[in-house]
């Protein structure tokens, strides 16, 4: 079976070393009331235990996949990431893919496909 890389495809083992560089680098928010390193290490826990829960053995990726719980909190973490106008492309790749579209009284709006 060969796998495509989606848009929004999130590999954790990519993720967590642009995050390390980010809050290394980058100011962050000054209401932010944990130091940097503590930060991060809260961060790389919870990528380490989905990890972990997931049955992760060192295969070189990790996708998290669009039906985990937690898939929100690590886009958010990748969008993050990513030059300002790859978010919109990034973004709509995900709808398109993910979601039915359902359009309602003044918008379109997206609900998880569950196949």
């Amino acid at each position: 079976m060969t796998y495509t890389k989606e848009a929004y495809d999130i590999d954790l083992n990519t993720l967590i070393p642009k995050l390390k560089e980010i809050i290394q680098t980058q100011p962050l928010s000054s209401s932010l009331q944990i130091p940097k390193p503590e930060y991060f290490k809260r961060i790389k826990y919870g990528a380490d235990y989905l990890k972990k829960i997931r049955g992760y053995k060192s295969e070189p990726y990790f996708i998290v996949h669009v039906y985990e719980p937690s898939f929100n909190f690590w886009l958010a973490f990748f969008l993050s990431t990513e030059k300002a106008h790859l978010i919109s492309l990034i973004l709509d790749d995900y709808i398109k893919h993910v979601c039915i579209q359902t359009n309602f009284h003044q918008g379109t709006f997206g609900v998880l496909k569950t196949d």
